[in-house]
């Protein structure tokens, strides 16, 4: 494939350049680029340039057509806050970092105080603004030593723990929302951040390594501008769900090919995690004082072609954003037939500090260079509309009151107000007071933040009651936990379930049928031989409530003998539950003979109700099992509550179990009429999974979800409600109808990674035991 570095040989002919840019132009009316079309329409001019100027803007108005967004180019209207000028980076482009001499000389502090920033916003917010813009050099802390005694003096850890304390104040007294431009962030940091500001953003600038790494290249000497660095923060804010704006600049000595990679970069990342809000697209101009001042300014054209390959590489959903202010009138009017749909921030109060010399330009005359193209200016808020009409779980629900306040709440977009403060964090609605002896929510998820596995049955009860915003709040905590204490990895065990009957045990009250027929010791080691062949590690024994010990005995020894290494489940039939549950010396003999027959681990529910006293038994001989929680069958707040307090109670004398999973009752086959119809709803799945996780926090560590109860939808729902493991890729077929599960039998280990890669999370194969995979040995 002919590239346009390459063209630039006097080898290649005009012949060859034209058949290379006649394919690149027609891919792109396809929709998609390779690496190298990419590259090639980079570098077209002149008509060329003009066809692909006609896809990018035809491709652009399908996307805001889609969104109901018909000829809108959107703006936030913000107010510019410096917090700070200092940096540890050595950009040789940038004029706004300056260095603790000439601040001390011009009588300024090393970061604006909180009055300060107040006053910034509080102005802004007389002229309608609805953005505060933070931008601040990279951890100046790191390079200045008055940076750090300036935080010192006044409590801060660091720039971000300051960051957070002046986002807090803009919330709480102007209403303004904080957007956050701080630099390279880890996912941590970055965690702190999210209560605060709807969105935030870094410019991956490029992905030209050589940059940084190379003497006299633009980057050198920055350690945040290391590329694959820059990559990893865009992947952790995909990963926790934030609205995140990044872009290229075009011009600092990237090649061609570069840039193209930049921007596939870029769609990759946003592929996976949709958290991409938009994609700035800004061409680089040479100031006064810099390393740069000789380099001259990106050439309009070329501009120009990398809006048009962003926007067919990026699609037609993303917003692409040119600053107005870089370019002249009439630039921006052929900026707009490029695919432009958003002109990002524009202040109509601070001065841009990056690029002081180029001023904003009027609103009003913004509108009408925006109305000479055909289009609409409209105002939004920080998040793009979408993020905003989704809510949960991109915008934090510590936040949330203060999005909905200055956001229309049908489209998303700004709402014709000026803001004002108010309090920040989860808020209770006016007037609505806790019932008499119950805790307020508030007081009770501020003493689960504190020590999540401390807190009275009484706080535990007013957060299994929560809803709506409440809700939100406790899936926030319970989410931020499962971060805390497993990461970001949802985990999942390769397994199948052994039915030694070919449909369920006679007489099962929740079961429609009742029909059966054993298999033989031997056809069940056949089945664990193929599942071995087919990569699986773990297999679990169900037999009929009638199976004897010396039966399961004869199913497990089977097992060992045709394939050693597998690990060996059983769910407990009734007959040796009833045994086991008297205690003494018989459940302790039972147990033991299933131990020494080669059974690793007691599975589920069938495992929990043998009773306590025996599951204390079976696990002080060694064995280990899985606890769970049945939900929705006439159960309630109170009943969760009590039933995870023995979860507790039984870890704390045994620590015996390996894994917690809630599991939502399935009502269809059943036809014991004891049993309430009602299907459990997804707030109670949410609060039952969300609980889970507070009150096992520092004891269970993998909290898992039915995906044959809930379905793939709800289940990933519940991987972002506390939740972090997918559970068993496969179950025998005859359970799960005979159940009534309509949401799949069984899933392959590509489709548990697809899962959880649709809502951002890697996927992670573990043993039954929880430990990952690759480190089990």
């Amino acid at each position: 494939m002919v590239t346009p570095d390459q063209l630039t040989s006097e080898a290649q002919t005009d012949g060859q350049v034209s058949a290379a840019v006649h394919n690149a132009l027609q891919q792109a009316r396809d929709g998609a680029l390779s690496p190298e079309q990419a590259t090639t329409l980079l570098a077209v001019r002149g008509d060329d340039l003009q066809q692909l100027c006609r896809i990018a803007a035809d491709l652009r108005d399908v996307g805001l057509a889609e969104e109901g967004r018909d000829r809108q180019i959107t703006y936030s209207r913000k107010v510019f806050i410096p917090l700070t000028r200092l940096c540890r980076d050595r950009c040789h482009y940038c004029t706004f970092v300056t260095v603790p001499g000439k601040l001390s000389r011009a009588g300024h502090g090393m970061f604006l105080e909180l009055d300060q920033v107040v006053e910034i916003a509080r102005q802004g917010a007389e002229l309608g603004c609805k953005e505060a813009l933070f931008t601040l050099g990279d951890r100046p802390e790191d390079r200045w030593p008055e940076a750090q005694q300036w935080l010192d003096e006044r409590g801060y850890s660091s720039t971000l723990d300051y960051v957070r304390a002046a986002a807090i104040r803009v919330l709480e007294e102007t209403g303004l929302l904080p957007h956050l431009n701080p630099g390279v962030m880890s996912a941590e940091e970055m965690s702190r951040l999210k209560p605060v500001a709807p969105s935030m953003g870094m410019m991956l600038e490029t992905t030209a390594r050589r940059l940084f790494t190379d003497r006299g290249n633009c980057h050198y000497g920055s350690p945040d501008k290391d590329p694959e660095i820059r990559k990893r923060v865009l992947v952790d804010a995909g990963r926790m769900s934030i609205p995140f704006t990044t872009g290229i600049l075009v011009g600092i000595g990237e090649s061609f090919a570069e840039r193209a990679d930049s921007l596939i970069e870029i769609g990759k990342i946003h592929n996976i995690f949709g958290n991409i809000q938009e994609v700035i697209v800004q061409n680089f101009r040479a100031k006064p004082d810099t390393a740069m001042r000789g380099v001259a300014d990106a050439e309009f054209e070329e501009f120009l072609a990398a809006v048009a390959v962003a926007r067919i590489v990026l699609g037609p959903r993303m917003r692409i954003q040119a600053p107005p202010n870089l370019v002249s009138p009439a630039e921006c009017a052929a900026l707009v037939s490029a695919g432009v749909d958003d002109w990002g921030g524009v202040s109509p109060l601070t001065p841009d500090h990056v690029n002081p010399e180029r001023p904003w330009p009027n609103l009003e005359s913004l509108a009408e260079i925006t109305a000479a193209t055909g289009y609409t200016l409209t105002e939004r808020v920080t998040a793009q509309p979408r993020y905003v009409l989704q809510g949960a779980p991109w915008i934090d629900p510590a936040v949330a009151g203060h999005v909905q306040a200055v956001a229309d709440p049908t489209t998303g977009l700004a709402a014709d107000i000026r803001p004002s403060g108010r309090p920040w964090g989860v808020v209770r609605e006016a007037g609505r007071a806790p019932a008499r002896g119950v805790p307020d929510f508030g007081a009770a998820l501020d003493r689960a933040h504190a020590d999540p596995a401390g807190c009275s049955p009484d706080d535990y009860l007013t957060l299994a009651h929560a809803d709506g915003d409440e809700l939100d709040a406790l899936v926030a905590l319970a989410d931020s936990l499962r971060r805390q204490t497993v990461g970001d990895d949802v985990t999942y065990v390769s397994s199948r379930i052994i039915n030694t009957v070919s449909v369920c045990e006679p007489g099962c009250r929740y079961c429609a049928t009742s029909t059966h027929s054993a298999l033989s010791a031997e056809e069940v080691a056949d089945r664990a031989w193929e599942a071995s062949i087919a990569g699986v590690d773990e297999v679990c024994i169900r037999t009929d409530s009638n199976a004897t010990a010396a039966e399961c005995c004869q199913y497990i020894r089977a097992i060992k003998a045709r394939v050693p290494f597998m690990h060996v489940s059983l769910l407990v039939p009734e007959t040796i539950g009833v045994a086991v549950r008297a205690g003494g010396t018989v459940a302790r003999t039972l147990l033991a003979e299933l131990r020494d027959a080669g059974l690793d681990h007691i599975g589920g529910a069938a495992g929990f109700s043998m009773g306590a006293n025996a599951l204390s038994v079976a696990h002080e001989l060694g064995l280990r099992s899985t606890a769970t929680l049945v939900y929705g069958h006439g159960d309630g707040p109170s009943d969760w509550v009590r039933e995870l307090g023995l979860v507790r109670e039984m870890f704390d004398r045994t620590e015996g179990f390996i894994d917690f999973v809630p599991l939502p009752f399935s009502h269809a086959g059943a036809p014991a009429p004891s049993v309430d119809a009602t299907k459990p709803t997804i707030r109670d799945s949410r609060a039952v999974h969300a609980l889970s996780r507070v009150m096992l926090h520092g004891r269970i560590s993998t909290i898992g979800t039915s995906l044959r109860g809930l379905g793939v939808a709800d289940a990933q729902l519940m991987l972002q409600s506390g939740a972090s493991d997918l559970g068993r890729t496969a179950i025998e077929e005859t359970i799960a109808r005979s159940t009534g599960s309509h949401h799949g039998l069984a899933w392959t280990p590509a489709e548990m990674r697809s899962m959880a890669g649709a809502i951002g999370r890697p996927a992670q194969e573990r043993i039954v035991a929880g430990v990952r995979k690759e480190s089990a040995a």
